[in-house]
């Protein structure tokens, strides 16, 4: 009964100026962390929202941005304005994370600054391999443990990237089992294999006149030409689905970034 009273109470603070007298930021923050511990997110988003735009406790900011997320209303924590002529360093850095973990490229190119580590998760989003390197090299990330070692897997599935297409062109199959598919690589194979022996013993026996070593040759050439759109289709989803895991990975690393920012 006494916490229902409380919220009505902060409800009406905005039109009662006395109760700034007696509810101050430092008051309000207080009891709308302890709402926010106890997953009580309306309330607490009630507590704080009439504090937005009159108070210069950056606090204030972070935990209503904190709350808005929680609720999964990320559109309104992008959109809520901030105070230019307020010095709101945590809040503008959590805007900046979640800019970043919703891939909201019109807000990005808005950003004038940002932190390095919030960078070297942007370039690992968009597979940047040498803007990650160069920011490793000029700063002092501190999970550079993390962007190094997502930076190593990039760098070395761009380089294999190709190689299982090259693979096919000699051996059709091969380049599938590189890629780890090896029933099909077998498939592909054996079927090239069975009708280019065919039509080798065909043309052999019969000459060039023979339908049935044509027919075989285009049996072959057939698996040949499915074999190697097949193994760079593979190629394409094992590409897409490497960028999914790289963007699961930086988003959980970013969530756990903005969440941290102390409020």
């Amino acid at each position: 009964m006494i916490k229902k009273i409380l919220i009505v109470l902060c409800s009406f603070i905005p039109c009662l100026a006395i109760g700034q007298n007696y509810f101050s930021d430092t008051a309000s923050l207080s009891y709308a962390r302890a709402l926010y511990e106890e997953r009580d997110f309306e309330a607490c988003e009630m507590v704080l929202k009439p504090h937005l735009s009159i108070s210069q406790n950056d606090s204030i900011y972070v935990l209503y941005l904190k709350v808005l997320c929680s609720q999964k209303r990320y559109s309104s924590a992008l959109n809520l304005n901030l105070p230019s002529h307020f010095s709101l360093k945590n809040a503008v850095l959590f805007k900046h994370a979640l800019s970043i973990y919703l891939d909201s490229f019109q807000m990005i190119n808005n950003l004038v600054l940002i932190n390095p580590d919030l960078k070297a998760y942007l370039f690992l989003k968009e597979l940047d391999t040498s803007g990650v390197r160069l920011l490793l090299n000029t700063n002092h990330l501190d999970d550079s443990f993390f962007v190094a070692e997502e930076l190593t897997l990039i760098t070395n599935f761009k380089s294999y990237n190709n190689w299982p297409l090259y693979s096919s062109l000699l051996l059709p199959g091969s380049g599938k089992m590189l890629l780890g598919n090896n029933r099909d690589g077998l498939i592909s194979m054996f079927s090239f294999g069975s009708y280019a022996f065919l039509a080798g013993r065909a043309f052999d026996r019969y000459g060039v006149n023979s339908v049935f070593a044509w027919v075989n040759t285009a049996l072959a050439m057939g698996f040949y030409g499915a074999n190697l759109i097949g193994t760079k289709n593979e190629i394409k989803r094992q590409k897409t689905f490497r960028q999914q895991q790289i963007n699961e990975l930086v988003n959980e690393r970013i969530e756990g970034f903005m969440f941290a920012i102390p409020h």
